[in-house]
């Protein structure tokens, strides 16, 4: 990491996302052992129903992803849509970061309920998470754009 980019990172970041990141791109030069972020936390969506969406990581092994640092917005052509989001529990865990937190390992499921249908709508779901390798690496928070479109709602 250039000298720029490190004070740049540590005014926005602090030292300890800094230093996660200092690794993450020390390593990645070097073939070392961290996976990229996309790989580390494959994230897709799609809806299942015209007010239903739902959004699913598959985890790597020796990764998890912070329940608390999960964000959602669901996006349609005017405004932005709210959401009632279902989440499972998570695992405790005692972080060095953060403390006490749950976490998510291997996949995970969030169901986002829309107020009201938006069948046959093309929308975008802009999901906001943050995750970290067991090995001491935490990424820096990550945002994701997937378009959705919905169903058709069923006919009676």
């Amino acid at each position: 990491m250039t000298r720029t980019a490190k004070i740049i990172c540590v005014a926005l970041l602090g030292w300890s996302g800094c230093a996660s990141a200092d690794l993450f791109d020390q390593t990645s030069r070097n073939g070392g052992g961290f996976l990229p972020a996309e790989q580390a936390f494959s994230l897709s969506a799609i809806a299942t129903g015209p007010q239903e969406i739902e959004a699913r990581w598959t985890i790597a092994p020796d990764y998890y992803l912070y329940r608390h640092r999960l964000q959602f917005r669901l996006l349609d052509a005017k405004d932005e849509l709210d959401t009632r989001i279902k989440l499972p529990a998570g695992h405790a865990k005692v972080d060095e970061h953060f403390g006490e937190v749950e976490v998510y390992y291997e996949d995970l499921s969030a169901v986002l309920v829309l107020p009201i249908s938006t069948a046959g709508q093309e929308l975008t779901l802009e999901v906001r998470y943050q995750g970290c390798a067991e090995a001491g690496l935490c990424y820096p928070p990550r945002s994701e754009s997937l378009p959705i479109i919905m169903p058709t709602a069923a006919k009676p």
